[in-house]
């Protein structure tokens, strides 16, 4: 029989259970032997997904059932809810097919398509609906249990549990940036319900003073979302109805200036349903790293223009960011900052040597030495400008810029080593901090106030501060300096993020939501 081929084949993975018999465990066997056959098995109208996991649940139990509790139904029911409230779908989870199993006392396929919703429910809740992998392959992020750790074990005491939702939530653990997501979620979902917000007539940029109904119908628009900005005269620009728009513009990554021309009334008449669809996107990438956060990193939200360090899981710093280009796009992943470079040199990587530099040097051969840069043969040495042809088809040299006030990594900067060449720096174009959209860079990320980072980081306060910093740089020299422990860094893009108790939202600078939602709200196979 089947049960002993299975019963071999996963011998020792989870402890052993009660042997059961009956009607409703050969019913389970019949039909598992039928998924084992076939590779494919549909329980009240459902594919089954899980077709591995649940033979290894069901064989280390022989087959008894999961779900031998009144309140079976109930407990998946509040399962789901949850679910749903972290923005998932609610036609992966098939509640409908499970209530008409339960009303007609099909206990078998009950009990196989209960465990389905939960294994479902529990993978979406702790990796995400989505397989990022799928969507990009500059992505580099664990999604995996620990290794001691059995999925069917888990699920089996999960499911044993007077609380099943309860018990879940030990392996699928929210932290704050989570939690006030989700309640974000829900506040945009209540204003939906509500009828949402106004918009806004199209018309000339509006400004302090103005008066007429589209003035009125800003003040109705941003009462929805701001407190309610009362005033003698509806239709009047007053200052209460600037500072609104500031608090506006401060939390869509606008240029915050109280007026609303094109880019704020474009923002203020995107409606809450996509708003709505933004959040449910953060969720989902939370969800793929949530897991895996610690409690002290560096979290880089490239979408919001911002980083932020977290220690002790408090908001320590956080400062302005530049990110890439949009055809060099800063990438998603996790890896660990293990040593800061004072008064760094630059190595020019050979795609910005071949688009950028190269141009220059052959329109002015003075470029390299106003830069501050040298040039390296293949043995390292130094070679001598003039010597070389810069027209020739190939040129095997290194450009490399020396530690100063000109270079492109600034005074500083943060390594992580990665595949990608990504790190964090300094930068000469400060002044670029001060524009609302700040996608700059060639993939790095170029941030302010760095030094107050790097003396968080280092946890020395003795020995580095920012004025002993300062110091150090002052000198000229090129210095290493290790962090122990290592410093965890996240480079994320979140479109919408709560930040002061409030949610923002930012622009899709790279396109990426769009084929996020489609996966997200792409049905599963029935």
């Amino acid at each position: 029989m089947k049960r002993l081929f299975l019963c071999l084949v996963t011998a020792g993975a989870i402890g052993g259970s009660a042997l059961a018999s009956g009607a409703v465990a050969d019913q389970i066997e019949s039909r598992l032997d039928q998924l084992m056959d076939s590779g494919r098995l549909v329980v009240g109208g459902e594919s089954i997904a899980a077709t591995t996991l649940l033979p290894e649940l069901y064989v280390a139990r022989d087959f008894a059932p999961l779900w031998q509790r009144g309140d079976a139904l109930e407990q998946i029911e509040t399962l789901v809810e949850w679910a749903l409230a972290e923005g998932l779908n609610d036609a992966d989870y098939p509640i409908d097919a499970l209530r008409r199993l339960d009303a007609r006392g099909r206990r078998a396929a009950f009990d196989l398509l209960a465990t389905e919703t939960l294994a479902r429910v529990a993978y979406h809740l702790r990796f995400g609906r989505v397989d990022p992998e799928a969507l990009t392959a500059r992505w580099r992020f664990e999604r995996a249990l620990q290794s001691n750790v059995s999925a069917a074990g888990t699920l089996a005491s999960v499911a044993a549990a007077p609380s099943v939702a309860k018990a879940l939530r030990k392996f699928a653990p929210r932290g704050q940036v989570m939690s006030d997501l989700i309640d974000a979620l829900a506040e945009h979902r209540t204003l939906e319900a509500a009828g949402g917000w106004p918009s806004v007539s199209q018309g000339a940029t509006l400004r302090p003073g103005d008066v007429g109904p589209r003035v009125a119908e800003l003040r109705a628009r941003l009462s929805v979302t701001d407190a309610p900005i009362s005033s003698d005269d509806e239709a009047m620009f007053d200052q209460s109805l600037r500072d609104a728009v500031v608090r506006f513009q401060s939390r869509h990554g606008l240029f915050a200036d109280g007026l609303v021309g094109r880019a704020t009334l474009r923002a203020l008449n995107v409606p809450v349903s996509h708003r709505i669809e933004q959040l449910r996107l953060s969720l989902e990438r939370g969800r793929w790293v949530i897991g895996d956060i610690p409690e002290s990193f560096v979290l880089v939200n490239v979408a919001g223009f911002r980083a932020a360090f977290i220690d002790g899981r408090k908001l320590v710093w956080e400062a302005r960011v530049q990110v890439g280009k949009a055809f060099q796009p800063t990438p998603q992943f996790r890896d660990d900052i293990s040593y800061l470079q004072l008064n760094p040199t630059w190595t020019v990587p050979p795609g910005i040597f071949v688009r950028d530099v190269l141009p220059a040097i052959r329109r002015d051969r003075s470029y390299l030495a106003r830069n501050d840069m040298v040039v390296l043969g293949t043995d390292g040495g130094v070679v001598d400008v003039e010597q070389v042809d810069w027209t020739a088809a190939s040129l095997p040299y290194v450009i490399r810029q020396r530690p100063g006030p000109n270079n492109a990594l600034g005074r500083i900067k943060f390594v992580f080593p990665n595949a990608h060449q990504v790190f964090l720096h300094d930068t000469p174009n400060r002044q670029l901090f001060a524009r609302a959209r700040r996608d700059f860079s060639n993939g790095c990320i170029r941030i302010e106030r760095p030094l107050e980072l790097a003396a968080l980081l280092l946890r020395d306060p003795e020995r580095w501060t920012v004025a002993t910093l300062e110091q150090a740089i002052a000198t000229g020299e090129t210095q290493t300096i290790r962090l122990e422990p290592e410093v965890p860094i996240y480079l994320m893009y979140l479109t919408a993020l709560v930040q002061e108790d409030r949610v923002h939202f930012y622009e899709d600078i790279y396109d990426r939501d769009g084929p996020l939602a489609a996966a997200l709200n792409a049905g599963i196979e029935r």
